[in-house]
């Protein structure tokens, strides 16, 4: 569904209904999720307690979501709202920490229909409450006519945050879940990650960790250290049933899986790691390679077959490219 189509009959563009109106109907449609000023929308800033408990760390991002970039109209506007919380909260998750309040800024064209705008303020709500974020305010801003995009920030916390930094020569590569289905729907089906990283960061300690959104081929050079490769066991890879053709090509390069892909140190009981995983998740979790120092003169971070020991030929998504 496109959001210049006309919900219902009394429909409106944005142009036509202005902004404050726009704001009250916006706040009506974030419903519980959204607590009263000043706490929630309503003045400049959000008048908030401080969030973060002893020996907590405050964790902070923020994520987009773009007209014919991250969704079509094969996408509900309740299913585009969802997917902006969704995203956030993954990155969050990623670093072993949960969601707690976030505010959002839409740019959008005049032409953008109230309800469609309102339907994605649900979906955004709907996911806000899910995963215990209270959206506390944002922004709006007029663009070009035919385009809308939304940003979302998010702070959270975490006990014990995981960084993309920590990896070693000999960690053990890890994923959870299946690569390679966003294009057949899972780009907004998905869910993150949280309570598994919780119970990572609890029991393993993972030595780094993300999500994975362009690809294991581009995702999985950032956590490797200086001067070493990755060597990945390519049909050990967990690949979604919804690939029926190029599978490894997919997996590597599709990007959009929001799956946890993180290392665990060299020695780790994998045996004993599988079997306590699957007495908490039915989320698949795969050993899918092993970080070695690279066996050339060049500087390393590159994706190898553990096998044949040949370089991967795959690049995954990059902006602008």
């Amino acid at each position: 569904m496109s959001p210049f189509e006309k919900t219902s009959a009394t429909d409106k563009p944005m142009r036509e209904l202005g902004e404050l109106a726009l704001l009250k109907k916006i706040r009506r449609a974030l419903g519980e999720a959204a607590p009263p000023c000043p706490e929630g929308p309503g003045d400049d800033c959000a008048v908030l307690e401080c969030e973060c408990e002893e020996n907590f760390k405050q964790l902070f991002t923020v994520d987009s979501l773009v007209y014919k970039k991250h969704f079509d109209d094969s996408l509900t506007a309740f299913q585009a709202g969802e997917k902006l919380l969704k995203r956030n909260v993954s990155d969050i998750a990623a670093m072993a920490g949960t969601a707690t309040v976030g505010v959002t800024a839409v740019v959008c064209g005049g032409d953008v229909s109230e309800g469609w705008l309102l339907e994605f303020c649900r979906g955004l709500s709907a996911a806000a409450l899910r995963h215990g974020v209270r959206l506390v305010g944002g922004d709006l801003a007029q663009g070009d006519a035919g385009t809308f995009s939304a940003s979302l920030s998010l702070l959270g916390k975490a006990k014990h945050p995981v960084t993309r930094k920590g990896a070693r020569p000999g960690d053990l590569i890890f994923v959870t879940g299946k690569l390679g289905g966003s294009l057949a729907g899972w780009h907004y089906e998905f869910k993150p990650r949280v309570k598994e990283a919780l119970w990572l960061a609890e029991h393993f300690r993972p030595n780094a960790m993300m999500d994975l959104t362009d690809g294991l081929a581009k995702d999985l050079p950032q956590l490797l250290p200086e001067n070493c490769d990755a060597f990945l066991e390519t049909n050990a890879l967990p690949i979604s049933p919804a690939v029926t053709e190029n599978p490894l090509v997919h997996a590597l390069s599709d990007g959009e899986d929001y799956e946890l892909l993180f290392t665990l140190p060299e020695g780790t009981d994998i045996a004993a790691l599988m079997k306590k995983w699957n007495e908490n998740f039915s989320t698949p979790l795969t050993c899918i390679g092993k970080i070695e120092r690279a066996h050339d003169d060049k500087d390393g971070k590159r994706l190898r077959d553990a096998r044949t020991k040949e370089l991967l030929n795959a690049k995954g998504f990059s902006h602008f490219q």
